[in-house]
Parts: C-alpha cells; sequence; structure tokens
C-alpha cells in the first residue's frame, strides 16, 4: 500500500481523524502519515496519524519486522517501537 505525507494546519489534521499523542505538543502546521490510497475522494486509509510516520514509499519496503517495545500513551492507545530485520 502506498505512504503518504503531507503537511496540514493542526485543525485540518485534527479533522482527518489523524491520531496523535494527546499531551505533546505540536506546531500550527503538522505531517501526517496515510497508509492506503488517499489520491481520491472514495479512497481508504488504514491508518493515518501525525508525524511518527514510517518514511517509506509503500508498505513492501519495510520487509520483516520485530516489535522491540510497546509503551501506553494513552486511553487505549499503544505506541509500538519495531526493529526492521
Amino acid at each position: 500500500l502506498p505512504v503518504n505525507k503531507e503537511k496540514m494546519l493542526i485543525e485540518d489534521a485534527e479533522r482527518t481523524g489523524a491520531i496523535h499523542a494527546f499531551g505533546e505538543k505540536y506546531g500550527d502546521i503538522v505531517t501526517v502519515y496515510s497508509i492506503g490510497d488517499t489520491s481520491t475522494s472514495s479512497g481508504q486509509s488504514f491508518s493515518r496519524e501525525f508525524c511518527g510516520g514510517p518514511h517509506v514509499a509503500s508498505t513492501g519496503d519495510i520487509g520483516r519486522v520485530k516489535i522491540k517495545r510497546q509503551e501506553k500513551i494513552g486511553a487505549n492507545v499503544v505506541r509500538i517501537y519495531l526493529e526492521f530485520e
């Protein structure tokens, strides 16, 4: 799946439903990563989050990963740290 990076106003990013760590400080403009087809109005995004994204062109670039650790960062929100093999 394609990974898209887009800079936008924080208010617009929040309206897209992008997840982010509440309590963290963000500027007026944020980077939002989306996984999936967002090129059309009917495109579906499987994941959308504020910066901290994978920095790859597609999910196929990631390959095999191993969960290194996880950390609870909010109610029903866990941050997962990966190790690439």
